[in-house]
């Protein structure tokens, strides 16, 4: 397979599925036409000093000669490993870099002392986009001498998979992948695949082992990452097994302080998200008679909610009235907010059934309240998903969606729209 094959198939992708839709700088999109995954085996004890003369010394020097560095993490599962991602615009000024870096005066003045912390460097893999790469547009790199430790999580999924099926596995990525990523609330910040170019500076070695695919994840905080890692990754990485020719890994990295690669800030404290529903309201509902048949028969009917908060604010309750024409029936929403996770689940109790149903999970974004969560319809496996929209003092909106491939697609099959009314 040619490069000219993989950006094709890359090209396809995006259009198809957004990866990732970014509106970034010329130029920030260039240094990342090759990039190196680098990951070094710390001699014990070492990581850190290594990253204090990176910070100090490498970061500017690099780039002054063509080179971007994107990112530099500690390893969150191993203490003695450093990672970092270098791009370059063309194998030329790739060569032309590394040369003038290693042969320089910087280099040549601190690798004793570097080399002193690193027990292997030839962990690397030469990358090539898949679409745009990382968003740089607005970053900034802290200054020398900035000490702030991280929270984020960028997550790392490497495939390896038979060379020269690049272009395949991205097909697979478009339709299979990436839509369930953006359903969980976790979507590919970038996307890479091995770069079938021979090494332009041969003096640094790149592995000819494996082929990879691989795409990247931010999360706020490793809660929030383990939380995908063991709900909705964890179907599809056992799913994507048989494709691959080995072992998938994840890499959990947390970016260094002057890393340009940081990741989402800490979202906030959203306990109070839901204060808007306290209190009584009319509702009207508007729900599709037959779910996953592809009707388009809807039932329009009338009802009356009252909220009000539980737990001294972390959670709430909300009573409900539904006047459906075969008669009204009662039902119960409960919601409780996870401090930790940062995280509001949300159940829903219908009073004509015994049972109570599979809580969504969530929070809201931009005014928007999404929540999602794995059930079963009729026999078969589905996610559920409720959003918040159009909040005002006196109105609100929600809907539930339904999908039967993980995401890919969805169903709106409820809508109800909310005006606050006074008993008095």
């Amino acid at each position: 397979m040619t490069r000219r094959d993989i950006l094709t198939a890359a090209a396809a992708t995006a259009a198809a599925v957004a990866l990732p839709a970014h509106s970034q700088a010329k130029g920030a999109a260039q240094h990342q036409q090759i990039v190196e995954l680098r990951r070094y085996a710390m001699n014990k004890g070492r990581r850190d000093d290594l990253i204090a003369l990176f910070e100090e010394r490498f970061i500017e020097s690099q780039e002054a000669l063509g080179a971007t560095v994107l990112g530099t993490f500690r390893d969150l599962d191993n203490p003695d490993r450093f990672v970092w991602l270098r791009g370059f615009p063309d194998p030329q000024t790739r060569h032309d870099a590394l040369d003038g870096f290693y042969t320089g005066p910087v280099w040549q003045a601190n690798r004793t002392a570097a080399n002193a912390t690193i027990a292997d460097s030839d962990n690397v893999l030469q990358l090539a986009p898949v679409g745009a790469g990382f968003d740089l547009a607005g970053l900034t790199r802290a200054p020398v001498g900035a000490a702030t430790r991280s929270t984020a999580v960028i997550a790392a999924t490497i495939c390896p998979i038979a060379r020269g099926q690049e272009a395949a596995f991205t097909a697979v990525f478009a339709r299979d992948i990436a839509p369930v990523l953006v359903a969980a609330g976790a979507p590919a910040i970038a996307v890479f695949a091995s770069d079938p170019q021979p090494n332009s500076y041969p003096r640094l070695p790149i592995r000819e082992d494996v082929t990879a695919f691989i795409w990247f994840q931010a999360f706020p905080h490793e809660a929030a990452q383990r939380l995908f890692a063991e709900g909705p990754g964890a179907a599809f990485y056992r799913g994507l097994a048989p494709r691959l020719t080995g072992p998938m890994e994840v890499l959990r990295l947390q970016p260094t302080a002057r890393s340009l690669i940081q990741g989402p800030p800490v979202p906030a404290d959203g306990r109070k998200d839901f204060d808007f529903l306290i209190g009584s309201w009319r509702v009207r509902h508007s729900r599709l008679k037959a779910r996953l048949a592809g009707s388009t028969d809807w039932e329009d009917f009338e009802g009356w909610c009252q909220c009000r908060k539980t737990m001294g604010g972390l959670g709430n309750f909300d009573d409900n009235i539904l006047n459906i024409p075969a008669g009204a029936y009662g039902a119960a929403g409960v919601r409780r907010f996870d401090p930790k996770l940062n995280r509001w689940s949300i159940w829903w109790l219908d009073a004509r059934y015994p049972s109570i149903e599979p809580p969504v999970n969530g929070g809201f974004k931009d005014g928007v309240g999404t929540f999602t969560g794995e059930d079963v319809f009729e026999g078969r496996p589905i996610v559920v998903r409720f959003m918040w929209s159009k909040i005002t003092a006196t109105t609100a909106h929600w809907s539930q969606a339904f999908s039967p491939d993980n995401g890919k697609t969805w169903e709106v099959n409820w809508d109800m729209d909310f005006e606050r009314v006074s008993w008095g």
